[in-house]
């Protein structure tokens, strides 16, 4: 029989906090879970109205300062005793009855992870943040070269002793859902997306702003840096080298020989390519070192 861990990332979510908890000890699930309260160093009475809720199977564990979302998922998934650990907001945009189908999935299918895809208009993100959002799907789905259908669903499941091998590549902020997403695909895992609705925001409001953008999309790269070099080097050093030949194409009809610009790009171009290889093979000895 397995264990399930569901765990609730909380920062001033007194509104909804109380809700969410009650729910959660009240599922009708097929076999035995825990509740995981990771109060993220909150300065409302979040934690008084979560601890109304005493059950044997429900924690609270705090952090003595907010450390960000991710690394609460992370202390989350350490503390943890499940097979599988479920991740769940506490601001109540989630709906407790699609736990059982997520759970239903990852057993039956035996992927290693099982990510919510939200609806089409079930996105309750501002109308600025979509753009910034749609550019980091297709950066994500070029550089993995696979179709990812929502990149950064905070709800998913994950198999414990699979995302526990991949935490210390995971964000610590909110690029927690984005950077585990990449971790767990890059390396070939078996995932699955799962069509779900989605509440709308009850209290307190979103932390996410331009500046998270920016740091995810620098996460993105940073990581297929580690996980696929290539992707990123090889790209940049055919350009250099087609960009040098065009430049360099009049000056060779009109029998001037190459020019320093030429010369320039086929060597950026060439060494891009070189540091590229190079890389890869740091990039093998990385992954092989922490995934023994």
């Amino acid at each position: 029989m397995c264990k399930l861990s569901i765990i609730i990332p909380a920062y001033n979510e007194r509104a909804t906090i109380g809700h969410v908890i009650e729910e959660l000890l009240h599922l009708d699930l097929p076999c035995s879970y825990e509740v995981i309260l990771i109060d993220d160093g909150s300065n409302d009475d979040t934690v008084e109205k979560a601890e109304k809720n005493q059950q044997d199977n429900f924690h609270i564990f705090k952090n003595a300062k907010n450390r960000g979302y991710g690394a609460s998922i992370k202390r989350g998934i350490r503390e943890a005793v499940g097979d599988y650990v479920l991740i769940f907001d506490a601001d109540g945009q989630f709906r407790v009855e699609d736990i059982k189908f997520f759970l239903d999935t990852i057993i039956s299918t035996n992927v290693d992870l099982v990510v919510g895809e939200r609806k089409s208009g079930s996105d309750n993100s501002p109308l600025w943040r979509k753009p910034g959002k749609f550019f980091i799907k297709m950066l994500v789905n070029y550089l993995l070269n696979e179709k990812i259908k929502d990149i950064n669903c905070g709800f998913r499941i994950f198999k414990r002793n699979v995302i526990s091998r991949y935490l210390h590549l995971c964000s610590d902020k909110f690029s927690f859902s984005t950077s585990s997403t990449i971790a767990l695909i890059s390396r070939g895992c078996g995932y699955h997306f799962l069509p779900i609705e989605m509440n709308k925001r009850q209290g307190g409001k979103s932390a996410v702003s331009v500046q998270t953008g920016f740091q995810t999309i620098m996460l993105v790269i940073r990581l297929i840096m580690l996980f696929n070099p290539m992707k990123i080097f090889l790209p940049f050093g055919l350009l250099s080298i087609i960009v040098g030949f065009l430049w360099g194409l009049n000056y060779l009809i009109i029998g001037r020989g190459l020019s320093i610009g030429t010369l320039f790009l086929f060597i950026v171009g060439i060494f891009s390519v070189f540091f590229g290889l190079i890389a890869e093979q740091i990039s093998e000895l990385r992954k092989s070192q922490f995934e023994k």
